[in-house]
């Protein structure tokens, strides 16, 4: 008979259970450690923060914007300036530009809009008129321009008459009369529908300098009428750069104190959602 060699059977039994007690070792230490780390993680995060509650329901994400009615009965009256200011190449010195000189002119505009600010307004208004006529209700739009005086521009008060109305107007240059731009705006405003929210969009860029005698006190005091009228006034100014002055006359003709302000006519597109919101979230209170 063959001799059995334990030697060879034992090796191989031998490395098989000391492997498998190897794996089986290491499989609980990491198993061990796993707990451990878990159990430490959990109650660092305990003495942190707390025990959570036994159902954890995610809530929905703030939103970026407030939510706020989207249904809204309003008439709304864009006063804009043609003043002198508005096209001046120098908006620290700035000039009558009545007419439309040569060096108030812009070549990449025609001769009716004269300069880039001023078709910034224009496409700024019926920018907001296109996004206010979005909202379901009863709506109606006005437009007054102003420089040395103000008036009413004719309009039927829909969005489109409206927009044509933005696109004829024909800059003039001059002072700036404020005082007149609020007191046809008001009187554009109190002829509309009764219930509804009123509110006059005076987009400017400088303080008052007509009428002659005391044009600051004059808008103010004509702001005054409209509010108590029930009318929301809402400034939005363009202070360039070096420019000191402005904000706090601003904020005294604004129904709230606040003034929407920019430092070029360029970035009026920027304030358009905040106003729409303005609109839309004041109605909501009144």
């Amino acid at each position: 008979l063959p001799k059995c060699r334990p030697q060879a059977f034992a090796e191989p039994f031998r490395g098989a259970v000391h492997k498998s007690i190897a794996e089986s070792f290491r499989g609980a230490l990491h198993k061990s450690f796993a707990e451990s780390f878990r159990g430490a993680l959990y109650k660092s995060f305990v003495e942190s923060f707390g025990a959570p509650s036994e159902s954890i329901v995610p809530t929905a994400l703030p939103s970026s914007s407030p939510s706020c009615s989207k249904e809204v009965d309003f008439d709304m009256c864009f006063a804009l300036d043609m003043s002198g200011s508005v096209c001046s190449p120098n908006k620290n010195q700035p000039e009558l530009c009545s007419s439309c000189p040569d060096q108030c002119k812009d070549s990449a505009v025609n001769d009716g809009t004269c300069c880039d600010e001023f078709r910034s307004i224009q496409d700024f208004t019926i920018d907001m008129v296109t996004a206010l006529d979005s909202f379901d209700g009863q709506k109606s739009y006005s437009i007054v321009q102003f420089a040395s005086s103000g008036s009413l521009v004719p309009s039927s008060g829909d969005k489109q008459s409206t927009i044509d109305s933005v696109n004829g107007l024909d800059y003039t240059g001059g002072f700036t009369n404020h005082a007149e731009a609020i007191d046809r705006c008001r009187e554009a405003l109190s002829s509309t529908s009764l219930g509804s929210n009123k509110y006059m969009l005076v987009i400017t860029d400088a303080v008052s300098t007509r009428p002659s005698q005391d044009p600051v006190g004059s808008a103010i005091a004509s702001a005054d009428l409209a509010k108590g009228d029930d009318i929301n006034i809402i400034p939005v100014f363009v202070m360039f750069p070096g420019q000191d002055s402005g904000l706090d006359f601003m904020s005294t003709i604004s129904s709230d104190g606040n003034v929407f302000n920019v430092t070029d006519f360029e970035s009026l597109e920027f304030l358009e959602q905040d106003l729409i919101e303005q609109v839309s979230c004041s109605a909501d209170i009144n």
